[in-house]
């Protein structure tokens, strides 16, 4: 609806944005909002929908996977990241200095969070229906499903563990 103009502002992950290369009417990058002027930075997330990539703890080669996954890492982040930055999301995406400002503030600003990334008890879609439906019901939410987020996070924990030993 964005690119159709149909909304004055779009929340999006990043690799979505450059859905909006397609656009002729102006539009502009900004990060969110400061909550007041007592918060010191801007905050951001990347999105929760960030690929992985594992290995099989029954892997005959687990030490080679591991070697190429870090080198394709390693890689990605100094040669195909700064160039899909550079390149795609300020050379191309981005139309003015602004927006340009902008990415290097977001990014400069942005985090990856467990709980969202790894679905930590539902939290993001409580926040979500909070969002939607205008009621606050934070408090009553968190205690419904605090309980059974302990236990993920221990059952996660117990998994790493288990790797490691």
């Amino acid at each position: 609806m964005f690119t159709e103009n149909r909304l004055m502002f779009r929340s999006t992950a990043v690799y979505r944005i450059i859905q909006c290369r397609v656009m002729e009417d102006a539009f502009g990058i900004i990060p969110y909002p400061k909550y007041d002027s007592e918060q010191a930075n801007y905050a951001h997330s990347f999105s929760y929908a960030t690929p992985v990539i594992a290995i099989p703890k029954y892997s005959e080669n687990a030490e080679a996977a591991g070697a190429v996954i870090e080198a394709l890492s390693y890689y990605g982040r100094t040669l195909v990241l700064p160039a899909y930055y550079d390149r795609v999301l300020k050379g191309i995406v981005a139309r003015d200095e602004e927006s340009r400002f902008c990415l290097d503030l977001i990014f400069d600003t942005a985090d990856y969070d467990p709980g969202i990334v790894l679905g930590i008890g539902g939290f993001d879609v409580k926040f979500a229906q909070m969002t939607s439906t205008g009621k606050n019901t934070f408090a009553s939410d968190y205690a419904a499903i605090e309980s059974a987020a302990t236990k993920q996070i221990q059952d996660y924990i117990d998994a790493y563990q288990s790797i490691l030993e």
